[in-house]
């Protein structure tokens, strides 16, 4: 169980956001769980994932020995990387099949070209299959608070600062209320071009969340002050 999201940024990079709870079943334990694909000389890319933790991890590794290998053997992996990744999952699924009934796993990837004026390309998982997105991604078992909390408060075009602390709200409200979220989250912050990454680990999260006020907090007393009541209701 966990929350996975991502976020367009205003520069067109990625917002890529992970809890760190992992839940063994009769051990829970904190965990990286955005994986960093940074040994392939064209692009980077970058994972994180929702679902069982033997696929996941298991698919995580195979998407950058297959990558790795097609470069070393001189493939063009900026030309064949949704290829080399879809058939990975293809292997995963067809290896974790009776898991993967009960329990799919979702994955969010970026994939990050280095070539000059090239923004990151944000995709989800559709079983075997990448499909790309453009603004906005969440999965897990806080999906729906994120769903329902981004749909109401995600504008692309928020500066750095305000998209950072709307994302660490979000993971902080899914945490609260979502049972398998845990607490800590991780941000990386994949700029345009590919050219800067800013980590932003569980400490420097929670110092943003601490900042944030309360949702009653932040809702009630603008209520007070800007809601319009119809004249039959009457505040007593």
């Amino acid at each position: 169980m966990t929350l996975i999201a991502a976020f367009r940024t205003r520069n067109d990079g990625i917002l890529l956001c992970s809890d760190r709870q992992e839940d063994e079943g009769v051990s829970i334990k904190e965990v990286e769980k955005i994986y960093r694909i940074r040994d392939l000389p064209p692009l980077e890319v970058f994972v994180a994932g929702a679902g069982p933790s033997t696929p996941l991890k298991n698919a995580c590794i195979d998407i950058h020995q297959s990558l790795k290998r097609s470069s070393d053997e001189g493939m063009d992996v900026l030309a064949e990387y949704q290829a080399i990744i879809e058939n990975c999952l293809k292997n995963i699924h067809k290896k974790y099949s009776s898991i993967l009934k009960s329990w799919p796993i979702n994955l969010i990837i970026v994939v990050a070209p280095r070539a000059h004026g090239c923004s990151p390309i944000l995709y989800q998982t559709d079983g075997p299959m990448l499909s790309p997105e453009t603004f906005y991604l969440a999965h897990g078992s806080g999906k729906h608070v994120a769903d329902y909390l981004a749909g109401r408060l995600y504008k692309h075009g928020l500066t750095r600062a305000w998209l950072i602390v709307l994302a660490a709200f979000i993971f902080r409200e899914a945490g609260a209320s979502s049972p398998g979220v845990g607490s800590g989250t991780n941000m990386i912050l994949i700029q345009e071009k590919a050219k800067q990454l800013e980590l932003l680990g569980p400490q420097v999260v929670k110092e943003v969340e601490d900042g944030i006020p309360s949702l009653s907090d932040s809702v009630l007393p603008d209520w007070m002050v800007h809601t319009k009541l119809p004249g039959w209701l009457k505040d007593e």
